[in-house]
């Protein structure tokens, strides 16, 4: 059920991005490369999708991305601001891009117990004839999963969990397009 829906949601955004003439890249953290996966099936996508960065992990997304550790100190690797700053620089490392969107959150299961499902999705697009980013940021949580006995329960969980941001990060940005 939850393919159908990502599935459904990246067709909606190719067409959203097709319409509009615009490229798109991505940050993923929490979808380890979903988001962008899911849109590659799209015959002829790559005329609106330049690519993704899964920065998975914190010194990826200083190395790769340039965030600054005291940030990622100061907010946490799942904060608004270290989504802002994702969206952002993964913007300005891929100039055929108009706009991009990052994602971080946590599935679970060794995360902060009152931090668990929490997700935040950035928008930035370039405006002003290339001059600025605006930046949107959404936060969104995840229902809370059933308790989980062994590993084989929790891995599926976790994809569960994970198309479920990958969904809620398409419709966010199919959102930001058509407001």
């Amino acid at each position: 059920m939850q393919v159908t829906k990502l599935n459904a949601q990246a067709e909606q955004l190719a067409g959203l991005l097709r319409q509009r003439n615009l490229r798109i890249v991505f940050a993923e953290s929490c979808t380890g490369g979903l988001v962008c996966s899911s849109l590659t099936r799209i015959p002829d996508i790559s005329a609106c999708l330049c690519g993704s960065a899964v920065v998975y992990r914190i010194g990826t997304k200083e190395c790769w991305l340039g965030i600054p550790p005291e940030d990622l100190a100061r907010y946490g690797a799942v904060s608004l601001q270290i989504a802002t700053q994702m969206a952002t620089r993964v913007l300005e490392k891929t100039p055929e891009a108009d706009l991009a969107s990052a994602i971080t959150g946590h599935l679970g299961p060794h995360d902060p117990p009152e931090q668990d499902g929490l997700l935040y999705v950035a928008v930035a697009q370039r405006v002003d004839a290339g001059q600025h980013i605006d930046v949107s940021v959404k936060e969104h949580w995840l229902p809370k999963p059933p308790q989980q006995e062994d590993d084989s329960e929790f891995a599926l969980v976790r994809i569960s969990r994970q198309q479920m941001a990958a969904t809620f990060l398409l419709d966010t940005v199919c959102q930001y397009l058509q407001e």
